[in-house]
């Protein structure tokens, strides 16, 4: 609960996972949804650790921003239940509702995120077969992982919305992906 302990963990955390020493998923998964989190609002130098370790990590490898694909759904999720009950929780206390980001403000910073045109390394390969491996693929399994969840899934109208709205805006490099 100590706002110190939280942004030194989190940037220990990051600093273990730019170095890859850490690649487990779940632990980045925290990460994200401790950086939207209402309850880390007032945890301004979490924030800031974790504004800058975010993208830096998400566009310096395409193993990274791949990773960063295959939780984003889960992050959308988990997200739109917290916003659910920060909501409930605001009306009843009638308080305004400035300590949660909308759901579409994290859909923009994910695709962000993993834009593959971000991705070091994909500029100088655009052409090339590998791309970066697998830096153009990005969007695709992020596309994928979507429809995915839009099929298979119970999903909130304001997740649904968030969803489409992602998929609409994916870039997907000419010659598809594997």
């Amino acid at each position: 609960g100590d706002p110190a302990v939280q942004s030194t963990g989190a940037t220990a955390l990051s600093k273990a996972m730019l170095s890859r020493l850490i690649t487990e998923p779940d632990l980045l998964k925290q990460l994200v949804v401790a950086y939207f989190d209402p309850d880390t609002a007032d945890n301004a130098q979490l924030r800031q650790s974790l504004s800058y370790f975010l993208p830096v990590y998400c566009h310096s490898r395409a193993e990274n921003a791949t990773r960063m694909v295959h939780i984003t759904c889960s992050v959308i999720a988990k997200l739109a239940t917290i916003r659910e009950a920060f909501l409930e929780e605001v009306a009843d206390a009638e308080e305004e509702e400035d300590g949660m980001v909308k759901l579409s403000a994290v859909g923009n910073m994910l695709l962000d995120w993993t834009d593959p045109r971000k991705i070091f390394g994909f500029a100088e390969a655009a052409g090339a077969a590998g791309a970066a491996d697998g830096a153009s693929q990005t969007h695709y399994l992020l596309a994928e992982s979507i429809l995915e969840r839009l099929v298979t899934s119970q999903v909130s109208k304001e997740e649904k919305k968030v969803l489409f709205s992602v998929l609409g805006r994916l870039h997907m490099p000419a010659g598809g992906c594997d």
